[in-house]
């Protein structure tokens, strides 16, 4: 018999998260897991609900996630459990200041266990969010059945460092083949980019607050100083990206940023890149960071990412540290690595997908 496991995501995922559900979903046995979605969002058509659907999952799409929605959206739960009483085994919930609403009637309607996946090490960028969000998550430890988090830091953060050994850790594994280097398509996008053989650090994540955006800038902009045959290639969007924009226009460095917007093709990115810069504010286990060092990328990120990340290839910076050191490390990075190895050094410290996903299949098998 299939089990069946419901997954429940705040909104539409994008970036990191979603790479990693996607990631999962698709190395499961489907004659043994079926993985549906509840996702607080109510638009039907978009990217990430396309791809889990033609892998075979069913999606169910709630009002977003509001105040005045907050009472609407429980009986929308409790009518939806009802619905379906006795298809569930399982419900992960991979937004843990949602859980408290999602368990509510859970139990009632048949689902025996209860998972929330810790993904962060911070509630919120915003202080009023952060609050809240903490608040919420107070009833986590009582209300869950079991414990999961994508690296211990992010675990210790919401569940705390005394009950580290309840937690489940599943990795933020990737296809590792699909990221291994190879020359050809190296060569291939850095002419379609007009790169050529200039020095090409790269980031790949939301223009948002966390990913510290203008410090990205003020790092290449000292790299320009030392190296100006550099480009800076940023993929991905978000609320900050015109801001941004407007920074590297003032500060005359235009001609050398290359804004990708988001795009389904990092891991062709990721060859045409030189070194990868992650100079984030908080992070939980940044798979984007095992997607680059499965590519050979030699990386410099902040200490506020979780040394777990590191597979050999990452060195780490203070975020007090001057952008002018940044860019002096960033530049001692370039050409350090041998990229042919970054994918069995990925594979070795345990982040390969069809390994990880056999381990948390097996969990979901093993719950009875």
């Amino acid at each position: 018999m299939i089990k069946k496991v419901l997954y429940i995501m705040s909104n539409e995922p994008v970036g990191g998260v979603g790479s990693v559900v996607k990631n999962y979903q698709t190395h499961f046995q489907r004659d043994k897991i079926k993985i549906d979605f509840i996702i607080f969002d109510p638009q039907e058509d978009t990217p990430f609900n396309r791809t889990v659907r033609e892998n075979g999952a069913a999606v169910y799409t709630f009002p977003l996630l509001t105040l005045k929605n907050v009472v609407k959206i429980i009986v929308l739960l409790q009518k939806f459990y009802k619905m379906h009483q006795g298809e569930y085994h399982i419900v992960h919930v991979h937004s843990p200041n949602i859980a408290w609403m999602c368990f509510l009637n859970a139990k009632r309607y048949g689902i025996k266990y209860r998972i929330v996946h810790s993904h962060s090490t911070s509630y919120s960028d915003e202080k009023l969010k952060s609050l809240r969000n903490r608040i919420v998550c107070i009833p986590i430890k009582r209300i869950a059945d079991i414990y999961m988090a994508c690296s211990k830091a992010a675990g210790a953060f919401l569940f705390g460092k005394k009950s580290l050994d309840k937690v489940i850790i599943v990795k933020n594994a990737i296809d590792c083949s699909k990221f291994q280097f190879n020359d050809e398509i190296r060569k291939r996008v850095r002419e379609e980019l007009k790169i050529n053989d200039a020095i090409t650090v790269g980031h790949v994540g939301r223009i948002d607050y966390p990913k510290n955006h203008n410090f990205i800038i003020d790092i290449f902009e000292q790299i320009i100083k030392r190296h100006r045959n550099s480009i800076l290639m940023l993929v991905g969007d978000g609320p900050l990206k015109e801001c941004i924009m407007e920074t590297v226009k003032r500060k005359g460095i235009a001609d050398n940023v290359l804004f990708l917007g988001s795009r389904d093709d990092v891991y062709a990115l990721l060859q045409a890149m030189d070194v990868f810069l992650m100079p984030s504010l908080f992070e939980g286990l940044p798979v984007v960071g095992i997607e680059a060092q499965a590519s050979g990328l030699p990386c410099v990120m902040s200490a506020a990412v979780t040394e777990e990340v590191n597979v050999g290839l990452t060195s780490y910076m203070s975020l007090s540290d001057s952008a002018e050191k940044w860019a002096e490390s960033v530049l001692k990075r370039y050409g350090s690595s041998n990229r042919i190895q970054g994918a069995q050094l990925v594979s070795e410290a345990g982040y390969d997908i069809a390994v990880e996903a056999k381990k948390l299949e097996d969990l979901y098998l093993g719950l009875n």
